[in-house]
């Protein structure tokens, strides 16, 4: 569970298939020896339907829990140093923020147009 970093953004592979990568910034709730929160960056995969939505529904700054299957990657720097990097594939993305609060103002009714009466000896205009 984490806050998106940025706005997720669509990509296509080769084969044709959806897919994006959000970012989010989960917060453990401990702190270091300098007093700083300890924040982890995880990268979040989707694929197909879950992309799609992701690109529609989710906005930098939003709370979303994720399910799925963890990924560790093993790359090396510029120096030669192996690092581990810790991924999600998506299965599930869950809003987590809570509901838009109500407002106290007054729902806005559609105003139906006036439809004027036709009289006996009017042609019908069909």
């Amino acid at each position: 569970m984490g806050r998106v970093v940025r706005d997720p953004e669509l990509r296509m592979t080769p084969t044709g298939k959806a897919v994006t990568t959000i970012t989010l910034a989960h917060h453990t709730g401990h702190k270091d020896s300098d007093g700083k929160e300890t924040v982890y960056f995880i990268d979040v995969t989707a694929w197909q339907q879950k992309a799609d939505f992701a690109c529609r529904y989710l906005h930098k700054g939003q709370t979303i829990a994720v399910e799925g299957e963890l990924i560790v990657s093993r790359k090396n720097d510029a120096a030669g140093k192996t690092i581990n990097t810790l991924g999600v594939t998506a299965s599930r993305i869950h809003f987590a923020d809570a509901a838009p609060k109500q407002t106290d103002a007054a729902p806005v009714i559609p105003v139906m147009p006036v439809m004027e009466e036709l009289s006996e000896e009017d042609d019908l205009p069909f």
